[in-house]
């Protein structure tokens, strides 16, 4: 029969295994992943209470609705996506959209947030994704030349990519 202490270490474990769990995606990516670098577009961060950060925006965050290749129905508002990404130089960019987990190649998970519709037969033209790898949090007192470059639209994100999770592990001045 087991004592009611075993119930205790239980307690104990089990929070500390929960907490394992959440950082084991992020912290596989980093060591694992593949590094590549996206182009950022200017954002005006407005968040004043946590500290020096840099908002970010990619240009492959707004995309033409002929990048997605399973539009069908054209019902993806709020819905999960997959970008496949193709080197441009030693930039990436999306080659298409998707609904269907790629089986290879480096892709990102997204998801669609706002549809732009054309105004005379309200067909989708473009569409908003989220990555949600857009702040980069800094030591204090080093934000304001990141910020300028930022409204500039002179960074580069360095992000590592795996199995489809992106973590944003630095960013870089175009020079």
């Amino acid at each position: 029969m087991r004592k009611p202490r075993d119930k205790r270490y239980l307690g104990l474990v089990l929070p500390v295994l929960i907490l394992l769990l959440m950082i084991s995606r992020p912290y596989m990516t980093v060591m694992l992943g593949d590094e590549i670098l996206l182009e950022t577009v200017p954002v005006d961060p407005t968040d004043i209470f946590r500290g020096d950060y840099v908002q970010l925006s990619y240009k492959i965050s707004e995309l033409d609705t002929s990048y997605i290749r399973d539009a069908g129905d054209e019902t993806y508002f709020e819905e999960t996506m997959y970008a496949l990404l193709k080197p441009e130089g030693e930039l990436y960019t999306v080659d298409y959209l998707t609904r269907e987990k790629p089986a290879s190649g480096i892709y990102l998970k997204c998801f669609v947030r706002t549809i732009e519709f054309y105004a005379i037969d309200f067909k989708p033209t473009k569409v908003q994704v989220d990555y949600r790898i857009n702040r980069f949090y800094l030591k204090e007192g080093t934000g304001l030349a990141l910020e300028n470059a930022a409204r500039e639209g002179t960074l580069l994100g360095k992000v590592k990519v795996y199995k489809g999770t992106g973590v944003l592990t630095d960013i870089l001045m175009e020079e």
